[in-house]
């Protein structure tokens, strides 16, 4: 999944998406590059345009994240463990 094609908004009830919270938020550019960390414990690098909206969010709030299913790239895990299949050795 690209950081680009992951969407966030205010937390609340919402099926089909991550809880999450915002742990950085650094401005790069026209863009704002955020690092959630899911409820589930997972680290997601969200990027979305600089907007008012993007502007409003702070660290520590508590945002949805939505994985549009057209953006998303499944694998089957390597039988050897991803840290051999990914090596460059």
């Amino acid at each position: 999944m690209r950081p680009e094609f992951v969407r966030m908004r205010k937390a609340g009830v919402a099926e089909e998406s991550w809880k999450g919270r915002i742990e950085n938020k650094v401005f790069i550019g026209s863009t704002v590059r955020y690092e959630v960390r899911a409820e589930n414990g997972e680290s997601v690098v969200v990027r979305q345009p600089f907007t008012s909206d993007a502007y409003m969010r702070n660290l520590g709030d508590t945002i949805n994240l939505f994985f549009p299913p057209r953006s998303l790239l499944l694998y089957p895990y390597p039988e050897e463990g991803l840290e051999k299949e990914i090596s460059v050795e």
